[in-house]
């Protein structure tokens, strides 16, 4: 299901990017939301992507997570919802700050990969992700991730929505924890005895 998910995903990215129209009905745009009731933007948004770079990033970080997180839900059905839910309450912050704030969009599957990250952190923090090559420890990217996304909301130079970074890998871990309360005895025995 993460690879179908990945490619739906780099599909609808790849149109909007040759589509303004398109990507300007569907990015998160809470002043549309709240005024015109235009719902399918709390989902859609996550499927919409900047740049190249920035869907490879998400997409590169998904391909490594979504597997492992399929593995910890059980099934791929309660995966997707997982996923999708993520795309919505990760968005719920910059919705209730931005919803009278006309100028204000952003875009992107980083919630719900967030919430991906940090899912399959408690359950493999020393597990493996590769980056450019070289072997770095999931907690390890995820933490570089979400300081990343702190960095970059403070320079509010793009449509990107950092602060669902944020919140998403918090609904990962409440997610998680709710679905699979064993996570917690999980992260604190990894944590204290690696197997390098």
């Amino acid at each position: 299901m993460t690879l179908a998910i990945i490619a739906i995903t780099c599909a609808i990215s790849f149109y909007a990017f040759s589509n303004s129209n398109f990507f300007n009905q569907f990015k998160f745009h809470p002043y549309s939301m709240a005024r015109n009731g235009e719902y399918p933007r709390w989902i859609l948004h996550g499927f919409l992507h900047g740049d190249i770079s920035h869907l490879l990033f998400n997409m590169f970080s998904l391909y490594f997570a979504g597997q492992i997180a399929e593995q910890i839900f059980g099934s791929a059905t309660v995966f997707v919802i997982f996923y999708l839910a993520a795309i919505i309450v990760s968005s719920i912050p910059d919705y209730i700050s931005n919803k009278n704030n006309a100028f204000y969009s952003s875009i992107g599957a980083s919630g719900a990969v967030s919430a991906t990250l940090f899912s399959i952190v408690l359950f493999n923090p020393w597990g493996t992700v590769y980056i450019y090559f070289l072997p770095v420890p999931f907690i390890v990217f995820a933490i570089g991730y979400i300081l990343y996304s702190f960095y970059m909301s403070k320079q509010n130079a793009d449509n990107i929505g950092h602060t669902a970074h944020l919140s998403g890998a918090f609904f990962g871990l409440v997610a998680t924890i709710v679905y699979r309360p064993d996570s917690i005895h999980r992260f604190l025995s990894e944590i204290l005895n690696p197997r390098f």
